[in-house]
């Protein structure tokens, strides 16, 4: 059996988008208390194995950890959030996904999103779901600089 951080490793075409930090449109959200081992594959990088003409996150992220089950994070950053347009590339990260995971059961899904959005816009936005193997998971906010374990389960 490969765990989910073998095969997004495996995933990777090119080792140029397996980076270390979580970064894009001057918001970062720190990855300090990720189980490990943990992956973070930019799908923004060159050698990024999707389609970059179809919408989708900023990364996939990866986990392992011996006291849950693995993990998959799909992350998109903004300094804005648009919640249509940020739904649509959650689901485009967590579709690309699916097929390179398919011989990884057990896999917990959170969608995130990292930006500044007002009190309207986050009610609107928890309320979404993106679609990983046949079930909906919903939409988890954080805001930047935030470690993205605020937004795990």
């Amino acid at each position: 059996m490969v765990s989910v951080t073998d095969a997004l490793k495996q995933a990777a075409t090119a080792q140029s988008c397996l980076v270390r930090r979580c970064k894009e449109a001057g918001c970062s959200v720190s990855l300090k208390g990720l189980p490990n081992p943990h992956v973070v594959m930019s799908l923004e990088r060159p050698g990024a194995p999707i389609d970059q003409s179809k919408p989708h996150c900023d990364y996939l992220i990866a986990y392992s950890d011996q006291s849950t089950q693995d993990g998959l994070v799909a992350l998109e950053l903004k300094s804005t959030i648009s919640i249509s347009k940020v739904v649509d590339q959650l689901q485009g990260g967590a579709s690309a996904a699916e097929p390179w995971l398919s011989g990884v059961p057990n896999i917990k899904f959170v969608p995130v999103v990292a930006g500044k959005a007002h009190r309207h816009e986050h009610s609107n936005l928890v309320k979404r779901s993106v679609k990983f193997r046949g079930k909906k998971w919903l939409v988890q906010h954080i805001r930047c600089g935030d470690t993205l374990m605020q937004a795990l389960p």
